[in-house]
């Protein structure tokens, strides 16, 4: 399982490491290391702040960044809604203007109905790999919506036994025993651990 570290701003020099890193768009302007580096849309942070960021603005960023992997831009919703029309439309456009990047679709917990459109969608453009978001927070947070996210990170896992799945946000050691066949996460929990070794 490849772990990718979150890295929110310069203050922490973790690139030294030469370990993957993740990135949010909203936040970087250029990457100034040579590690392999993957960049978040930041959809989630558009959500909780209401932020005025439209897809353009994200393809825009993405055309100059220079990374290796590049999530679509998507809306989370809560567990077992259905999937918002323009988590489509955001991935259809970014894939077909940047044909030279990989473009990552971001699957979320989806109903059951819109689980299964959402898995044949993206595996009918023959993606290289699928994300599984929206997990933490706060869906983790609740037994009952801990469960569910588990189950169906499965649904997607036998349906897409080929594909590579990163799992947003699942990179601590607890999680990455929730998640143990995942190809890849991403965490910024070594953060938190740094603070409290202060």
């Amino acid at each position: 399982m490849k772990i990718v570290l979150g890295i929110p701003d310069g203050r922490l020099p973790i690139w030294e490491l030469g370990v993957p890193l993740m990135i949010n768009q909203l936040t970087w302007e250029k990457i100034p290391w040579e590690n392999e580096t993957w960049v978040d849309s930041g959809g989630y942070q558009i959500m909780m702040r209401r932020m005025d960021v439209n897809l353009e603005t994200v393809y825009k960023k993405y055309t100059y960044l220079n990374a290796k992997v590049f999530m679509s831009l998507d809306r989370p919703v809560p567990p077992c809604s259905p999937v918002p029309r323009e988590n489509f439309q955001n991935f259809e456009f970014l894939y077909h203007k940047l044909e030279d990047r990989e473009i990552v679709p971001v699957i979320h917990a989806y109903n059951r109905e819109s689980l299964m459109e959402s898995i044949d969608f993206y595996k009918s453009y023959g993606v290289k790999k699928i994300a599984y978001g929206g997990i933490v927070p706060p869906t983790m947070g609740q037994r009952g919506s801990r469960d569910l996210v588990r189950k169906i990170y499965k649904v997607i896992r036998k349906h897409l036994s080929s594909t590579w799945i990163h799992v947003l946000g699942a990179g601590s050691p607890y999680m990455r025993t929730i998640f143990y066949d995942a190809n890849s996460v991403d965490t910024s929990t070594y953060r938190i651990k740094a603070i409290h070794a202060w």
